[in-house]
């Protein structure tokens, strides 16, 4: 199968995530990665990236056929009954449904970071890292993606349920997981990223 990987810019962005999660540094617009082969416009049903998926998704030891370093990925449970439910209200927003079935369409987690700090997720590991920005959090594993990281970047990314890969991503600059979350911008910043992803159907 050809490669077919994109990048996409949105300049102009309402509400800064920024603002929500570092007060006072204001937010450049989202930037998309997508793998333009995947059949978005057939995805309905999403999960959550737990710990149950580690395996099946390949997230702790993906195929890849460069060499790499290693990323710790930890669990904040106080932040991730925060950010969980807004990710979700924003999905079904856009007309996603939450599946209680063994096999969804597509999982759905997010990866930040603190300055010298473990990455967050929705699940828990070591996982294979170009200068500790995980492979897995980009479509094709792309460590052109990975050398664009910079502090303070939160991502969506979407795992197509069929190939077990990344497929989607989205990212937007200037936050930082060591400040508290203020909802409302929050909220609005995480409705910019899944309406983001419902245009690439």
């Amino acid at each position: 199968m050809a490669r077919i990987f994109t990048i996409r810019s949105r300049a102009a962005l309402g509400i800064s995530l920024g603002l929500a999660l570092f007060p006072g540094c204001s937010s450049s617009g989202p930037i998309v990665r997508e793998d333009t082969s995947t059949a978005f416009s057939s995805y309905r049903s999403f999960q959550w990236v737990t710990q149950n998926q580690i395996q099946e998704l390949k997230l702790v030891d993906p195929r890849i056929d460069y060499i790499t370093d290693q990323a710790r990925i930890v669990e904040r449970p106080a932040q991730e009954q925060r950010v969980k439910p807004l990710i979700e209200a924003a999905l079904k927003k856009q007309g996603y449904v939450l599946s209680q079935e063994a096999r969804p369409d597509f999982y759905v987690t997010y990866y930040g970071k603190a300055k010298n700090d473990d990455w967050v997720s929705t699940w828990a590991g070591s996982t294979p890292a170009v200068d500790n920005v995980p492979v897995i959090i980009f479509p094709y594993y792309s460590r052109e993606s990975t050398r664009t990281h910079r502090e303070g970047v939160v991502y969506l990314t979407i795992y197509d349920a069929r190939t077990q890969k990344p497929v989607w991503t989205g990212s937007i600059s200037n936050m930082n997981f060591e400040h508290g979350l203020d909802g409302p911008a929050l909220s609005a910043a995480i409705d910019q990223l899944t309406r983001e992803f419902k245009e690439s159907a």
